[in-house]
């Protein structure tokens, strides 16, 4: 097989291990050779078998001449033999001079393939009695996840690897959990657990600012009571103006500063309870030993789950996607959780991550809450180049639509949903009532909510 090194070099990977491909040649342009595409590929390929033959470099001042292309192609003493001329990498002159050579030479035993994953196959054209004909075959990649990887520079991280979910039409490291979250009471209680403390000022200084500035502790005590004294209404709210010019209102606002982070470490150690009511649940609580009377905090939520309340959700999406994997009738290959891969420049750590038999990968990010957005533009940035053109990056959220009442759903979430919906990004939705698309309006902004149960439909990775 003869290809042009692209960077989205699955487009010649895929198939040449698909089709048991001995030998590859790769035809390198001048910015192929500094990106080092070749380099990463051929890694791919010879660990599975395929023997990568010395690279045919264009010149700079043939690369975009299309004829020039074929000529040189056509005088290449090292190809009297029947070749396999993938045309899916590189730009159009590239692939129409590849073209026009398997023209030219007009060899009975030559080939040309596409990897088209639109129609989900790979393309042939050949010469039989005179004429060019087509076939296509079903695209049918199956790999190891770090083979994949490395065509991209990508490797796993080390003790990164995850834990494998399915393979081999066959879930793996079966996860079972129970879905607390099915009770309207319990999230209700969640809700009221992650709720955040309103402040009234930023939270800049230290104890050890405060020290540094005033010197003496005693300082800090004597001038702390004379504040509260001055101030018997203090709460987290309160607001102080800063004037510089001032110095003792300046004294003042360190103190406050260091009062109101003990308030809020005060008010978290001793949060508010919460009594459920619902018999069912608490019947499911006695069965793990938990009281019906519960601190509003994110202990008792770990308490109950035996995890943090990320990762809960996390498992929860984990148990349910083998589960529709098990159902088959879809062209995932390989799930996995938790991987942390790397390059030169870059790393992340994926939740969930599909490998497909056509060469692609979806990455699914399972979300309580509202996340950076810098954190979500690093990880897609990071899937683009692990992953090539044809990856995707969904977030999952928890969401039951009767929960609209910002007492449960936060004012912070539901904006995160309109704004996905005017950036024309997708994301998921899951939970235990089973619908699969919902739209519904948020600040007049209609915002189409897909259900995680719907996965395949949503990602096209549906066989029929």
């Amino acid at each position: 097989m003869i290809g042009v090194a692209t960077a989205q070099n699955t487009i010649n990977t895929v198939p040449a291990i698909q089709l048991g491909i001995s030998k590859f040649r790769f035809i390198e342009t001048s910015h192929a050779k500094i990106k080092g595409w070749m380099g990463f590929a051929s890694k791919a390929l010879a660990k599975k078998g395929v023997k990568v033959l010395t690279p045919i470099s264009l010149d700079e001042s043939i690369e975009s001449d299309f004829l020039k292309i074929e000529q040189m192609l056509l005088s290449e003493p090292d190809l009297n033999v029947p070749i396999l001329w993938n045309i899916g990498g590189g730009q159009k002159n590239h692939m129409l001079g590849l073209w026009e050579v398997f023209k030219k030479r007009k060899n009975p035993l030559d080939q040309v393939c596409y990897s088209n994953i639109q129609s989900r196959s790979i393309e042939f054209w050949y010469w039989e009695k005179d004429q060019i004909n087509h076939h296509r075959i079903p695209l049918d990649y199956d790999d190891e996840l770090a083979n994949y990887l490395a065509v991209y520079g990508f490797e796993i991280k080390e003790n990164g690897e995850g834990t494998l979910l399915y393979t081999n039409d066959k879930v793996q490291n079966r996860h079972e959990v129970f879905d607390w979250l099915k009770y309207p009471e319990f999230r209700t209680f969640q809700s009221k657990s992650f709720k955040k403390l309103e402040t009234g000022s930023k939270e800049t200084f230290s104890l050890d600012e405060i020290k540094k500035s005033l010197a003496d502790k005693s300082v800090i005590e004597q001038l702390g009571k004379a504040v509260i004294a001055k101030n018997p209404i203090l709460n987290t709210t309160e607001k102080i103006n800063i004037r510089p010019n001032f110095i003792s209102e300046n004294l003042i606002n360190f103190i406050l500063s260091f009062i109101r982070k003990q308030i809020l470490v005060s008010e978290r150690i001793a949060p508010q309870d919460f009594t459920f009511s619902d018999p069912e649940l608490v019947s499911k609580l006695t069965e793990i030993g938990v009281d019906a009377t519960l601190k509003m905090n994110s202990l008792s939520l770990e308490k109950i789950y035996g995890m943090t309340s990320g990762l809960f959700f996390e498992q929860i999406l984990i148990a349910q996607i083998q589960k529709i994997l098990e159902g088959g009738n879809h062209l995932v290959k390989k799930a996995y959780a938790n991987v942390k891969i790397k390059s030169k420049d870059n790393e992340a750590e994926f939740d969930i991550l599909l490998l497909t038999s056509l060469g692609t990968l979806h990455v699914l990010d399972a979300k309580m809450d509202v996340f950076d957005k810098k954190d979500e533009n690093s990880r897609k940035l990071v899937l683009s180049q692990a992953g090539g053109a044809f990856s995707s990056f969904r977030p999952v959220f928890s969401f039951y639509p009767n929960d609209m009442d910002e007492e449960i759903i936060s004012p912070a979430l539901l904006q995160k949903f309109r704004d996905y919906s005017l950036e024309n990004a997708d994301f998921m939705v899951f939970n235990s009532m089973d619908f699969e698309n919902l739209k519904l309006i948020i600040n007049d902004q209609p915002v189409l909510f897909k259900h995680f149960n719907s996965l395949l439909s949503h990602l096209n990775l549906l066989k029929n």
